[in-house]
């Protein structure tokens, strides 16, 4: 999936940056809605997709929160 890959790239960015150390709330921008509901468990993902949510999930505990305009929630951090 390009997209999961693309904000992946970006949460690395702000990882490198220390962003998460200045308390900043993440908001990740998509119109996939599917991508915004695995992030949530809400649903399946398969194996390739799931690599890339890995990822999500542990880098989202670094950050006060993460929000998605797309769903009006705070995706939790696993």
């Amino acid at each position: 999936m390009a997209e999961a890959a693309v904000i992946r790239l970006a949460m690395e960015m702000c990882m490198l940056r220390d962003i998460p150390k200045l308390g900043e709330v993440l908001e990740v921008e998509t119109d996939s809605k599917g991508l915004v509901q695995m992030l949530n468990k809400e649903i399946q993902t398969d194996v390739s997709t799931e690599v890339f949510l890995v990822d999500f999930w542990n880098m989202m505990r670094s950050f006060q929160s993460v929000k998605s305009p797309l769903s009006n929630a705070i995706v939790q951090p696993i």
